[in-house]
């Protein structure tokens, strides 16, 4: 069996770094999505001062309950509102925008870890990794929402709707192209394309869902993908035509993402439409009918939230059909499925499902702003686990990175709490 020299420095990273981060990580996942008791049947009326069906008092969220202590929620509403998985899309829970800027900063060190973990494996390579990879991710989800949703969860996937595919597509080629990119150029154009997101992110919402940014969110945009780019220039080369195919692969990246992440924003506008509408139902009692005057017409009804979880199962399974006739025959050892296993379940399931939740609180441009933490925490990673010292151009460029973030969220927080006030 050959020796993997970076197996010494990774069980060094595991020792010091590995348990505390694999505890927060499965403690915030449990917290936030998983269910005390097996979910109840799904509620079907909401109204924000009447009491709960006694079916669902027993059931309530920890995290759910911590939101409304961080003002998510008001204080006035019953937390067992928040108890069940689904809802309807008038009564899905309202994340802060606190708390989903933290999700994504988790979200992105689960999804980092991809090149650590990915060291460990020793006979699949490549596009087989990406697989199994897959493979385990169809597999995860559908235990997770086995877990969150029932059994019977499929019955509730509306397969005819349009979105969901759409989703699911765009989830397959995230999944697939960035692996396929690196098998034809190198690391540093992968990189350097799949940080072109957040400027297709940001074109794709004004022309798609007519959203004006403000201006802090463009300087935020255009310092950290030029960060990114000063990170990695030294090494971009297109010295062979097939680096420009690795390169035309990884521009599907950024342009699937871009796509999903106005997907996600036309979502939250459909749920805020319709908890708008539940509150104005709620609240508005319609005029007794009297000889003169005929009954009022019943109001319309509220737009349908979709279900956009199960599009990362269909997506998952979609990247694996892509990857199958060049996987034949598998190369995994038992050892190697193992890793692919971690793989699948939290650099990739967990992560999705996250962001797929904090995508109701975060506009799409900024969803794919703060995905590029993920190449911030991939070098920080690699460096403590592997013994990869970033160079000084990484530094600078990472800090560049961190510093815009962390000015369009700290400019935007002060934005919000101005007009709160």
């Amino acid at each position: 069996m050959p020796r993997n020299p970076h197996k010494h420095c990774f069980k060094a990273f595991s020792n010091n770094f590995g348990i505390p981060f694999c505890a927060f990580c499965v403690t915030f996942a449990t917290f936030a999505f998983a269910p005390v008791f097996p979910p109840s049947p799904r509620i079907s009326t909401f109204a924000p001062h009447s009491s709960p069906p006694a079916s669902q008092s027993k059931q309530i969220r920890p995290l759910f309950a911590a939101k409304c202590a961080f003002g998510a929620a008001p204080r006035t509403m019953p937390l067992t509102y928040f108890a069940t998985m689904p809802l309807p899309s008038h009564a899905q829970p309202v994340i802060s925008h606190r708390l989903a800027v933290v999700g994504m900063v988790v979200l992105n060190a689960l999804w980092a870890t991809a090149g650590v973990l990915a060291r460990q494996i020793e006979f699949a390579k490549g596009v087989e990794v990406t697989f199994w990879r897959s493979v385990f991710t169809a597999i995860a989800m559908t235990v997770m929402l086995h877990f969150w949703r029932g059994a019977d969860f499929w019955r509730s996937i509306h397969w005819r709707d349009r979105a969901l595919w759409f989703s699911a597509v765009c989830w397959s080629i995230m999944f697939t192209a960035f692996m396929m990119a690196m098998s034809f150029t190198t690391v540093a154009n992968v990189l350097i394309m799949v940080a072109l997101g957040p400027v297709f992110t940001a074109l794709s919402s004004r022309i798609f869902l007519k959203h004006r940014l403000p201006v802090r969110t463009w300087m935020a945009i255009v310092l950290a993908v030029a960060g990114v780019i000063y990170m990695y220039a030294a090494e971009f080369k297109v010295a062979h035509p097939r680096e420009l195919l690795g390169l035309g692969t990884a521009l599907l990246v950024p342009f699937a993402a871009s796509f999903q992440w106005v997907l996600m924003h036309r979502e939250k506008q459909r749920a805020q439409a319709a908890r708008a509408h539940a509150v104005a139902s709620a609240h508005a009692a319609p005029p007794a009918a009297t000889a003169n005057a005929p009954a009022a017409t019943a109001p319309a009804p509220a737009p349908e939230k979709r279900d956009m979880l199960p599009a990362i199962i269909i997506g998952a399974i979609l990247s694996a059909l892509y990857c199958l006739p060049f996987v034949l025959p598998p190369q995994a050892s038992a050892a190697d499925m193992g890793w692919l296993a971690v793989l699948g379940t939290f650099q990739l399931a967990l992560p999705c499902a996250l962001i797929v939740i904090v995508s109701r609180a975060l506009p799409a441009p900024e969803l794919a702003l703060l995905g590029l933490l993920e190449t911030i925490f991939g070098i920080l990673f690699t460096w403590w686990g592997a013994g990869e010292v970033p160079s000084s151009s990484v530094i600078i460029g990472g800090s560049i990175v961190i510093g815009a973030l962390a000015l369009n969220e700290l400019l935007g927080a002060r934005q919000r709490n101005v007009s709160t006030t």
